[in-house]
């Protein structure tokens, strides 16, 4: 494992460590609903960063375009952390029972429509990350898959928007969520209209493909 690669892990948990330790300080749900809330807002935190930093690196390359070789394991740690909420909340609050996960019954039919989109987008995501699904792929083709993460990003702002019929955006950490995955959109969305081109991408291809 390379330095940047720990230091990245590392920070992700703590990030994860943060908002689990304020949940168990401020609310009675119980551990598991804790973990499971606070790997929802690590796991959509990490993912807004790793897609915002690919605008930052072309609007402002002189500070950015170094720490692109950051994105792939804050995006891995991202999905981790997806993965520990999804699995989580299936078995602990719906008791593994996908029938009602997705019947009329449940009231957070939407939200997890959305979340479900989103997880299974992230799991494509992840499974072609390697060096060797890049080479195999082509880096072009790899690049347009990768974009579908924004796709994910707001679906994911969706279910949290639906969830509850909106409580979570009540909360000052609904809110943060809401404006770092509408900044990482908006970003994106604004550098294609600009057409602006990314003057380090053989360095990025140099990186990614490197086994």
């Amino acid at each position: 494992m390379r330095v940047h690669e720990f230091r990245s892990y590392i920070n992700s948990f703590m990030v994860f460590a943060f908002f689990l330790a304020f949940n168990l300080l401020t609310n009675d749900l119980g551990l598991l609903k804790n973990v499971s809330k606070a790997a929802a807002v690590a796991g959509t935190i990490l993912i807004a960063i790793t897609l915002l930093l690919g605008p930052l690196s072309r609007f402002f390359p002189g500070h950015f375009r170094h720490d692109l070789i950051y994105r792939k394991p804050l995006g891995i740690a991202g999905f981790f952390f997806a993965a520990v909420h999804v699995v989580v909340a299936f078995f602990n609050s719906y008791n593994a029972d996908i029938y009602y996960i997705f019947s009329e019954s449940n009231p957070n039919f939407l939200p997890a429509v959305y979340g479900t989109v989103a997880f299974l987008i992230l799991i494509a995501l992840a499974l072609t990350s390697t060096a060797s699904a890049i080479k195999n792929m082509g880096f072009r083709k790899w690049k347009m898959l990768q974009r579908t993460g924004y796709i994910a990003l707001a679906l994911i702002m969706l279910h949290f928007a639906t969830l509850g019929g909106g409580y979570f955006l009540k909360t000052n950490t609904g809110k943060t969520l809401l404006a770092l995955g509408i900044i990482a959109i908006a970003a994106k969305i604004l550098v294609l209209l600009l057409d602006i081109p990314k003057k380090h991408s053989k360095e990025e291809i140099k990186h990614l493909t490197k086994e």
